[in-house]
């Protein structure tokens, strides 16, 4: 079977990470993580994924080729910080909330066949609705056909409500399905 390689971004301890590295259809490569207490509780949590602890404006071309192995990465994965969008906080366009280019320019040296971008609902209302078509925007302009949904963990087994954006982007056509909710009412029951 043949395996598919990952990369992820603003990676905290390791959640987005979670689901691939308990699927053997794929292997994750490398993450980067800004905050090293957080870094380290993801090399905890993924002790076989090299770390790259430090800021994504820093990543250079050299570095994730050797954080790779020179291997291709297929997918890569990761939400920026969600403190500018989130309707729980100030929501201002400052430079996290600008991060999306950053993971454009990751996207555009490691040309992967496919990224998923997540991220809280609040993003979808941030600064009058004009920023996520522009994130759209940002990332069709580099060859990515995309598919947004809202999904709620909650309908997923995780125990709270999260509403969180998954923007799927794939080179060519994106035949991506989003998966149909798992817990809920006449499904298991949620946790």
């Amino acid at each position: 079977m043949k395996k598919y390689n990952v990369m992820d971004l603003f990676a905290g301890v390791g959640g987005l990470s979670y689901g691939f590295a308990h699927n053997d259809a794929f292997r994750i490569l490398a993450a980067n993580e800004i905050e090293h207490d957080i870094s380290v509780a993801y090399t905890m949590n993924h002790p076989g994924v090299n770390m790259l602890n430090c800021s994504i404006d820093q990543l250079t071309p050299e570095m994730l080729e050797k954080a790779t192995g020179g291997q291709k990465v297929d997918i890569v994965v990761g939400g920026p910080p969600c403190q500018s969008y989130s309707t729980l906080g100030k929501r201002q366009m400052d430079g996290r909330a600008n991060l999306f280019k950053e993971y454009k320019r990751i996207l555009q040296i490691l040309q992967p066949t496919a990224f998923i971008f997540e991220n809280v609902s609040g993003l979808l209302s941030m600064d009058g609705g004009r920023l996520f078509p522009k994130i759209q925007d940002e990332f069709k302009s580099i060859g990515y056909d995309l598919k947004f949904q809202v999904l709620d963990a909650v309908n997923y087994g995780v125990p709270q409500h999260r509403d969180r954006v998954i923007l799927v982007g794939f080179k060519g056509v994106n035949e991506f399905e989003y998966p149909t909710a798992t817990h809920g009412p006449g499904l298991i029951p949620w946790v």
